[in-house]
Formats: structure tokens, C-alpha cells, sequence
């Protein structure tokens, strides 16, 4: 019996010399997030953003081998803000988890990027085996900001340091408490059990109501089933996760699927930016917290440039 392979791509110059050295001995599956369905008939193409948890789940369902290779480049939301090391550690988290709950043999990593080292760690940090190639295939490392979608979708990810004895659960209720007590920053939530309710401070209009999921106690979202800000097409519905990586000790928020109702110049110059603040702000908050913590146990004294990294 043939082995399936599922590719974490297929358009680029990496998946396109895979799919032609493998096609004759193996059954070649990749995703994308717009497949080109007619550019090899001998692959089947699975439509599926690698940014997304249960779309690359979905991909790996009834694979044997999985090869991830990635690069930031690679067609996206319709705008991202997030750093190249983010959005690699999120796509390589996805096929790590995925590859653990069905079972896959091993991953195949394609070495050639910055990230080489960081990449196989979380790739094998959820109990799959990860063989690396002996050759390099060099790719960039930029995150590009505009890319062709099929709709105007926004992407957003920060990583926050996690403060000493916090979990997911106890991050997300004081990001909410904060973004609730934060002079300037226009919303309060009210959590009632896992659904958050998202407020406008000045006239209490509703704008979001989440619903928090634990995937496992490293891994939250919270999934949007109601909003009078964004659209919901094709069943994507804006998401915020949060996912701890306890290489790095942060806590990547994911914002994504967000397809605002506002004029797309409005989302672009006013929206997004302040959505950022927000995040940051809250990241400020977290290193502050971590700092005192580590000043309490004679640590550290002073606040530095340093302590950003």
C-alpha cells in the first residue's frame, strides 16, 4: 500500500521539487488556503490555513508521514501584523499537535530556515518524531503584510512573556480585567462561566461575545459566536487565541479570521493599530508583573532594555 504524505504546501519552489520527487512512489497530499486545484493532477490539494489548528487537524486525518516546511511569505490573511518567528512557531505547533492526535509516524523537516533549531523543538514537543534533512533550502524570513485573499481578513499575533504561576485561564480573565479597569481602552468584559462578552465603555453596545475552548491546558481560544463588528463567511468565525510555549516562555495571542464590517482603510488605519495597542498594552502589564516577582525572590533590581527580549 502507498504511504500518504501530507505537505504543509504545494505553490512555493520547496513543495513544488517535493510533489515531483514523490509523486511516483507515494500519494501527495498538501494545503492550502487557496489551493490551485488544477496545477498537478497528481496531488490532491486540502483547502486549509496552516495557521489554524483544526484546518491542519482536519489535513492530517488518515496521513502517514507529514513534511513541514514554511516560510512567512506564504499566502495568508489578506493583511498580517506578526513577526516571522511567530507565525512559524504557531504554524509548527499546529502540525506538531495535529500530527500527535492522528497518529502520524514521523515529520519530515525541511532544513534552510533561521529558525531551524526552534522549529524541530516545537515540532517534536508534542510526542511525534521529527527527522531533520541533511540538506538546507534556504528561504526568507520576512513576514509580508499585504497578500491576495479571497476576503478582506486581518491577522494579528504577539507573543507575551507568561508572569510566574499563571495559566491560560488566569492570563485570559486578567487581560480582561484589565482591558475592563485600562483608562483608553474603550471596552469592558463581562465573563459569565466561558462566554465573554465584549462592551463599548461610552454607550455599552455589544461588539463581540466569545466562547472559550480549551484545547489543553496550553492552548485556548476563544471563538466568536456573536458580533456587530465582523462578518462571518464560510463558517470562519474571528478567533483569538491563546497558546503557551514553554520554549520561550510566552504566550502567543492569535488574532484571526477577523473580517471587519468597517470600510477596509478604516480597519487598516484606524482598527488594527489600536488592536495592537491594546495587545502590547497588556504585554506591558505581563512584563511588569514579571518583574516584580523576580524582584520579590532578589532577582533583579531595575527595569532594562534587556528585559524585552
Amino acid at each position: 500500500m502507498r504511504l500518504k504524505i501530507l505537505l504543509a504546501g504545494g505553490t512555493g519552489t520547496i513543495g513544488k521539487s517535493l510533489i515531483h520527487a514523490l509523486t511516483p512512489e507515494y500519494d501527495i497530499y498538501t494545503m492550502s488556503k487557496y489551493p490551485k486545484k488544477h496545477s498537478n493532477s497528481q496531488v490532491t490539494w486540502i483547502k486549509g490555513d496552516i495557521y489554524n489548528y483544526y484546518d491542519v487537524l482536519q489535513a492530517m486525518e488518515g496521513m502517514d508521514i507529514a513534511v513541514f516546511f514554511i516560510d512567512p511569505t506564504k499566502h495568508s490573511a489578506k493583511m498580517t501584523r506578526a513577526l516571522a518567528k511567530e507565525l512559524n512557531i504557531i504554524a509548527a505547533d499546529n502540525f506538531g499537535r495535529a500530527a500527535q492526535a492522528c497518529d502520524i509516524k514521523e515529520i519530515l523537516y525541511v532544513r534552510g530556515s533561521k529558525f531551524d533549531q526552534e522549529t524541530i523543538m516545537q515540532l517534536q514537543s508534542h510526542g511525534v518524531h521529527v527527522r531533520a534533512t541533511s540538506k538546507r533550502i534556504n528561504r526568507p524570513h520576512i513576514s509580508v503584510e499585504f497578500q491576495a485573499a479571497k476576503y478582506d481578513d486581518i491577522r494579528i499575533a504577539h507573543h507575551i512573556p507568561k508572569p510566574p504561576h499563571w495559566d491560560l485561564n488566569i492570563l485570559i480573565n486578567e487581560m480582561s480585567r484589565w482591558l475592563s479597569q485600562t483608562t483608553g481602552t474603550r471596552v469592558k468584559i463581562v465573563r459569565e462561566d466561558n462566554h465573554f462578552k465584549f462592551y463599548k465603555k461610552k454607550n455599552n453596545k455589544l461588539l463581540f461575545i466569545f466562547e472559550l475552548e480549551r484545547i489543553d491546558q496550553h492552548f485556548f481560544r476563544l471563538v466568536t459566536i456573536e458580533s456587530t463588528i465582523s462578518y462571518t463567511k464560510e463558517g470562519k468565525r474571528a478567533c483569538i487565541e491563546f497558546r503557551y510555549i514553554p520554549q520561550f516562555n510566552w504566550v502567543i495571542v492569535h488574532l484571526y479570521d477577523y473580517i471587519p464590517k468597517v470600510l477596509w482603510p478604516i480597519a487598516y488605519m484606524l482598527q488594527v493599530p489600536f488592536y495592537q495597542m491594546l495587545i502590547r498594552g497588556f504585554d506591558t502589564k505581563c512584563r511588569i508583573q514579571t518583574l516584580q516577582h523576580r524582584q520579590l525572590n532578589g532577582e533583579l533590581t531595575s527595569y532594562t532594555e534587556k528585559d524585552k527580549e
